[in-house]
């Protein structure tokens, strides 16, 4: 009956030891595509990045068109007094 209990417990750790190489394997491939994901992503993030141009500025006449949509838009009581102040100044700020 000994045998019998040594053979169980070498089957139980060959399954065990099994199960282990299975999982880190499977882990290793993950971490691997997970690192190829990251080097795509590295690689696409430039060339998107290049595209991205500063806009074109709007003329004086653009700005002072905005200025008064936004007084009319004050006047009939769209945005408040305070709102009205604070985008004015960064109207005038970029003039």
């Amino acid at each position: 009956m000994r045998r019998r209990r040594g053979l169980r417990r070498v089957a139980g750790m060959a399954a065990v030891g099994g199960v282990a190489h299975y999982a880190g394997r499977k882990s290793a491939q993950a971490e691997e595509r997970g690192k190829q994901v990251e080097a795509q992503q590295a690689q696409a993030a430039p060339a998107q990045a290049a595209p991205a141009q500063a806009a074109p500025q709007p003329s004086d006449d653009d700005k002072l068109e905005r200025l008064k949509k936004l007084g009319e838009l004050k006047d009939s009581g769209v945005i408040t007094e305070a709102e009205f102040g604070v985008e004015k100044q960064k109207i005038l700020a970029s003039l």
